[in-house]
């Protein structure tokens, strides 16, 4: 048996208190977050001090396969919420 490691991306664990995190419940009005096993540069941005959160519009059942799509309603969706969150983040 040989192993060849081809990535080692560190895991990313959101802090429960990440200003982030609860603006983005706020916006959304969902008071639940999930751990979820995607690969994600986030774990890198993290390990920079950075606080990271993994959302989108769209299917995790379609994403990168032949075909992947989202609707123009979802896509407009996920663009005014970052609109908001950049708007209050950086005000």
């Amino acid at each position: 048996y040989q192993l060849e490691v081809l990535s080692n991306g560190p895991p990313m664990v959101c802090r429960e208190n990440a200003p982030l995190l609860h603006l983005l419940h706020d916006l959304t009005g969902t008071e639940e977050s999930i751990g979820v096993s995607y690969a994600t540069d986030a774990g890198v941005l993290q390990q920079l001090g950075l606080d990271c959160v993994v959302f989108g519009p769209g299917w995790i059942e379609v994403a990168h396969k032949p075909n992947e799509a989202i609707s123009k309603k979802e896509f407009e969706l996920a663009g005014k919420l970052l609109d908001r969150t950049i708007g209050v983040m950086c005000a």
